[in-house]
């Protein structure tokens, strides 16, 4: 597979992903603060490690492989990515419960 060049608009920038990033998960935080009334002070120093570790590392990692993966894509193809979600979304939704579900009901 042939390497397709990119335009500079779309070359990796780490502070732009990273403002991305924090404005993707704004709204979540805000969310979950507001229905999940969680106990913060719960919360050990090993607690709040465990929590900023998962908040950035994986998350990090995902993003890292995902920009890379579509510097090496044409748009067309990055494009058909982005449709993955939606359709496993749809075939999630449309599946019929199980017979675990239709007892819960």
């Amino acid at each position: 597979m042939r390497r397709v060049e990119q335009p500079d608009a779309l070359q990796f920038r780490p502070a732009l992903t990273a403002w991305q990033v924090g404005l993707g998960c704004a709204p979540m935080v805000v969310l979950g603060a507001i229905f999940e009334a969680p106990d913060l002070h719960a919360l050990t120093k090993s607690g709040w490690a465990a929590m900023l570790y998962m908040a950035s590392v994986p998350m990090g990692i995902c993003y890292l492989s995902w920009f890379a993966a579509l510097r090496k894509l044409r748009p067309i193809e990055a494009a058909g990515l982005h449709l993955l979600k939606e359709c496993a979304f749809l075939g999630a939704a449309a599946k019929p419960p199980g017979p675990a579900q239709h007892n819960q009901g």
